[in-house]
């Protein structure tokens, strides 16, 4: 205990003042570090671990609290709704939307009343029965989670209000097909639209996707999207060639949100699947 009073002696006769304040900072950005390297081996280690209660969490500062269950929430999470007919036969009954992988709600959000008004102001339960309630609806998080409409088949899903959506480059390359899917699916509520690249789609059948789940490489201006499919009026006048590149689809898709109030962030990623594992399952 001595040695922290005579550093603190010897920077006031340096002339650094080492207030209250800086004590709190120091004392906070070492609890952020240890908390840091629990959450970072948490996620390395896919191994069941032994719960350790640290019983004076209720002391710290109630914004420590709540920024310590935020960095307990899941990370973003991409859902995809199903393919084929059992899709436009779920939105022809209005029942709720079907996704190849759901996870359930955050588990955080039971441990007692101040996790759960962190959970539900971060995230809600959407595309069930009735908006915001549990029943047959997913827990999401606006800010993070995705929806993906890799095909034509699965917009057919009334999914309103998505901030982050990933279309399928098929979709985003044929003008009609995208001013459909722009009406369609509501996306003047979208920040970031996402053109999500796969060109082993067509080889897919519904059933490939259970059990899988995507992962994603981002693409430059000068990558090939696809081939072109839209009319040569709707391409830019530099444009001759039939392949597209990223940075002339970007000025196609820009002209179709130039009358949108807030334009969205464009990209544009690499689309490849891996198999769920065990570990995986177990992590949610």
């Amino acid at each position: 205990m001595s040695a922290p009073a005579d550093s603190s002696h010897d920077k006031s006769r340096e002339g650094v003042v080492f207030s209250p304040f800086h004590a709190v900072s120091w004392a906070l950005k070492i609890f952020q570090d240890q908390i840091t390297r629990a959450l970072s081996s948490a996620h390395k280690c896919h191994a069941a671990t032994i719960a350790t209660e640290f019983h004076r969490f209720q002391e710290l500062p109630p914004e420590i609290r709540r920024l310590i269950w935020r960095a307990s929430l899941p990370p973003a999470r991409i859902y995809e709704p199903v393919q084929g007919i059992c899709a436009f036969v779920d939105f022809l009954s209005s029942r709720p939307t079907k996704f190849v992988r759901e996870w359930p709600p955050p588990a955080m959000r039971a441990a007692c009343r101040e996790a759960y008004g962190v959970c539900m102001a971060a995230g809600r339960f959407r595309f069930g029965y009735f908006d915001g309630s549990s029943v047959r609806g997913v827990w999401y998080n606006n800010d993070l989670d995705a929806v993906y409409y890799a095909s034509d088949d699965t917009w057919r899903h009334p999914l309103g209000d998505i901030r982050n959506i990933y279309v399928g480059a098929d979709i985003a390359l044929n003008s009609a097909q995208f001013a459909r899917f722009v009406a369609d699916c509501d996306v003047t509520s979208c920040s970031r639209l996402v053109v999500a690249v796969d060109p082993r789609l067509q080889s897919y059948e519904a059933t490939d996707f259970e059990g899988t789940e995507p992962f994603f490489r981002p693409m430059r201006d000068d990558d090939v999207v696809g081939l072109r499919q839209t009319p040569g009026g709707s391409l830019p006048d530099d444009v001759n060639k039939s392949t597209v590149a990223w940075a002339d689809l970007k000025l196609i898709l820009k002209d179709h949100f130039k009358y949108q109030l807030v334009m969205p962030r464009l990209e544009a990623v690499e689309v490849f699947r891996r198999r769920l594992t065990g570990g995986d399952e177990a992590l949610e």
